[in-house]
C-alpha cells in the first residue's frame, strides 16, 4: 500500500494523467494486490484452529517467552545498528547499510523461531506449519525490496501460500481430533 502513495511523486502539479500512465497502472496493481491479501487474510484468519492439545499452559508459556526473548534481541540490535549508524554519521566512519543488515537479521530471527518452536512443538505437522510460516514471512519480506509489479505477485503469492498452510493444517488437526474422539 505504501508504495502505491509513494507512486504520486511522478505526477506534476495539477495532476494530469497526460504521460503518467506508468504510474496509474502501478497504484492500480498496487491497489489490487492489496485488496487481494486483504480477502486471503480474512480466509485465513477462519482457518486458525483452537488447538486444546497444543501442550500444556506451561509449554506455550515457555514458547511465547522464547519468541519474546527473540524479539528483544532484535530490539537491541536494532538499537546498537541505529546506535553505530548515528555515532559513524559524526565520527566520519563507514556507515553500514541499515536496512539490509537489519533485513538479513530479522531472516536468520525468522529461522531461530523455527528452531526454537520445534524443541517446544515436535509433532511434524507443527515443524511443517512453522517452517512454512516462516516461508510466507521470507516471501513478504522479498515482495518489499522487488520491482514493481513483480511485488505485488510476490506479495499475493505469499499470502496464498500462507492461507493453503493452513487449511493444510486446520485439515490435518482437526482430522487427528476426530480420530481421537473416535477412539
Amino acid at each position: 500500500m505504501r508504495n502505491a502513495f509513494k507512486e504520486l511523486i511522478h505526477f506534476s502539479e495539477p495532476i494530469k494523467l497526460a504521460g503518467q500512465m506508468d504510474a496509474v497502472l502501478r497504484i492500480g496493481a498496487y491497489g489490487l494486490g492489496e485488496l487481494i491479501i486483504f480477502i486471503l487474510l480474512s480466509f485465513y484468519y477462519n482457518q486458525q484452529v483452537k488447538r486444546e492439545d497444543a501442550g500444556s499452559g506451561e509449554v506455550v508459556f515457555m514458547f511465547v517467552g522464547a519468541k519474546k526473548l527473540v524479539s528483544l534481541v532484535l530490539l537491541v540490535l536494532f538499537i546498537a545498528l541505529a546506535f553505530y549508524n548515528i555515532t559513524a554519521w559524526f565520527a566520519d566512519h563507514e556507515k553500514l547499510e541499515f536496512f539490509a543488515e537489519f533485513y538479513t537479521i530479522l531472516v536468520f530471527s525468522d529461522v531461530l523461531i523455527v528452531l526454537i518452536s520445534h524443541s517446544f512443538f515436535p509433532y511434524f505437522k507443527d515443524i511443517f506449519r512453522n517452517s512454512g510460516f516462516a516461508i510466507s514471512t521470507l516471501l513478504m519480506r522479498l515482495s518489499l525490496t522487488a520491482p514493481a509489479y513483480y511485488d505485488v505477485l510476490i506479495g499475493v503469492n505469499a499470502a496464498v501460500f500462507a492461507l493453503f498452510l493452513a487449511m493444510a493444517y486446520k485439515r490435518n488437526t482437526l482430522g487427528q481430533w476426530n480420530q481421537r474422539s473416535e477412539q
